[in-house]
């Protein structure tokens, strides 16, 4: 039978690295929100309006972006809980098919 070595602890790191990296997307977003404030400026051309609906597109795909990375980082946490779990021989015995106690 083989082995897999995973090395939690950098599990646990990336996971962290990657929710900073939602915070960054959520610091754009919100610099595309003021930017959708400032469409006034062009005095009610179909420019103006033009460059509101981009910045609120914008908004919206970094919403997006947001989530799937807060996602990710809670999957790479998990990942490394479940392995320290698993690690330690705590596996329901729900999850093993075919167990009987």
């Amino acid at each position: 039978m083989s082995s897999l070595t995973v090395h939690t602890p950098a599990l646990a790191a990336a996971a962290l690295t990657i929710s900073a990296n939602a915070g960054s997307v959520s610091d754009a977003k919100s610099a595309a929100a003021s930017a959708a404030g400032a469409a006034g400026a062009f005095g009610g051309e179909p420019i103006g309006g033009a460059f509101s609906d981009m910045c609120t597109r914008a908004q919206d795909a970094m919403g997006a972006l947001q989530t799937t990375i807060e996602s990710l980082s809670r999957n790479v946490a998990a990942a490394s809980v479940g392995y320290l779990v698993t690690d330690q021989g705590v596996v329901p015995t729900k999850a093993l098919p075919g167990f009987k106690a």
